[in-house]
C-alpha cells in the first residue's frame, strides 16, 4: 500500500506536559520533505506552542477528528498523546492505511496499529514484541536524542527540570530550600528551568548567589549535558540527563 498522506495526531500542554509536542517538533524537522498534517486536540496552549515551529497544524475538537480519521485513505497515522481511546481507533480503515503509536503504555492499541513505540519504559532494556498487526519496541534506545554539537566539560552544576507542565511552584521552592541547605553541595550552582507551559516566573522562586531561573530555554541538552547533578520529574528527560 503506497502512503500518499501522513496524520500526526499530537496533544500537549500545561496539563499533558510538552514532552509529545517537543518530539513531533524534531520529527518534522527530521521529515522535512515530507508534508505532514498536525493536529492538535488539547490543550490550546500547545497547539500555540507547535504553531511557531510548524506551519501546517490544526487545532480540531472531536468531530473533526472523527471526520479525518474516517476519510483516511493511504495515510499513515500517527498517535502521540495521552488521550488515546479505543473508540478513536475503530474509526481508521486499517486495510487502508498504517498506524503508528507512540508511549501507548496501557496498549490501547494493540489490535489496530502496526507500530507501537514506547520509549519511556524499561529503561535502558531493548524489547521487541509481536502485535496482531505488526510489533511494539519498547526501551530507551528509541528514545529520540537531543545531543550537543561538541563534547561538554561536566560542571558543579545541579540542574532542576520538572518538565514542560505546570509543576507546582512549591515543590520547586522545596527542591531549591533543601539544596541550598546542604554543606556538600556549597559549591555548586543550581540551575533552575522553567518550561513552556508552566505559570511560574523568576520572582516567584527565592533569589540566590547561586541560583538561576531560565524560562523555556531550546538547548535543555547543553544544561544537562555539563551538570553533574540532574533532578527532574520523570518522563524523557530523565533518559537524557542519563546519557
Amino acid at each position: 500500500m503506497p502512503i500518499k498522506n501522513i496524520i500526526y495526531r499530537v496533544d500537549g500542554g500545561s496539563k499533558y506536559g510538552f514532552g509529545h509536542i517537543k518530539r513531533a517538533i524534531t520529527l518534522n524537522k527530521i521529515f522535512y520533505k515530507k508534508k505532514i498534517n498536525f493536529y492538535v486536540k488539547k490543550e490550546v496552549e500547545g497547539f500555540n506552542y507547535v504553531k511557531k515551529f510548524i506551519k501546517n497544524v490544526s487545532l480540531i475538537n472531536n468531530k473533526i477528528e472523527k471526520q479525518i480519521l474516517i476519510k483516511a485513505s493511504n495515510t499513515l497515522i500517527i498517535f502521540d498523546t495521552l488521550l488515546l481511546n479505543k473508540s478513536i481507533l475503530e474509526k481508521i480503515n486499517l486495510k487502508k492505511n498504517k498506524l503508528i503509536v507512540f508511549e501507548d503504555l496501557k496498549m490501547i492499541s494493540k489490535n489496530y496499529a502496526n507500530l507501537i513505540i514506547n520509549a519511556i519504559v524499561d529503561g535502558p532494556i531493548h524489547r521487541e514484541i509481536k502485535i496482531k498487526n505488526g510489533k511494539k519496541l519498547s526501551g530507551s534506545i528509541f528514545k529520540i536524542y537531543h545531543k550537543p554539537e561538541k563534547i561538554i566539560k561536566k560542571e558543579k552544576i545541579i540542574t532542576i527540570c520538572f518538565g514542560g507542565g505546570n509543576f507546582p511552584k512549591l515543590k520547586y521552592k522545596k527542591c531549591i530550600n533543601n539544596l541550598l541547605k546542604i554543606e556538600k553541595l556549597k559549591k555548586y550552582r543550581i540551575i533552575c528551568i522553567i518550561g513552556p507551559g508552566s505559570k511560574i516566573i523568576k520572582k516567584d522562586l527565592k533569589s540566590h548567589r547561586r541560583l538561576k531561573i531560565l524560562n523555556n530555554v531550546n538547548d535543555l541538552d547543553r544544561f544537562l549535558a555539563k551538570s553533574k547533578i540532574f533532578i527532574g520529574g520523570g518522563g524523557g528527560t530523565i533518559y537524557e540527563a542519563l546519557r
